[in-house]
């Protein structure tokens, strides 16, 4: 996965449309070349994945 995708593309629709928003606010590019994600971004992913995982049960066909 490229780190300029936050997920796979199934799994970038689950997500709420204002964490959704929150991670592409909060992305700088650069950070794919070596400079650091905000912390704003570091949050957000994890608050993503944990949403993910709480809802994976929900998100099979």
């Amino acid at each position: 996965m490229p780190l300029v995708r936050w997920g796979c593309r199934e799994h970038w629709h689950t997500l709420p449309n204002d964490l959704r928003a929150w991670i592409g606010r909060a992305y700088r590019e650069g950070f794919t070349t070596g400079a650091h994600p905000t912390p704003s971004y570091v949050r957000a992913h994890l608050i993503a994945l944990h949403w993910i995982r709480e809802h994976s049960e929900e998100l099979q066909p």
